[in-house]
């Protein structure tokens, strides 16, 4: 499990995030909504639609 995964395993959903970053990419988005363990997946709101990442790609989070 990286360190993302620790992290928002233990985040509350609906928690504020600003951006999230992948390789140097990074995506826009409002609200963590929730982390699946089972599949590894993370999932955060940009204010329009869900964003789905593996959580072990995430190499940033700006918590605004």
């Amino acid at each position: 499990m990286g360190q993302y995964c620790r992290i928002l395993a233990n985040t509350p959903p609906d928690y504020v995030v600003n951006r999230v970053y992948l390789d140097g990419t990074s995506f826009a988005v409002t609200r963590f909504i929730n982390y699946d363990r089972s599949t590894g997946l993370a999932y955060f709101w940009n204010g329009n639609s869900v964003v789905s990442v593996y959580c072990r790609d995430i190499t940033a989070i700006d918590w605004f």
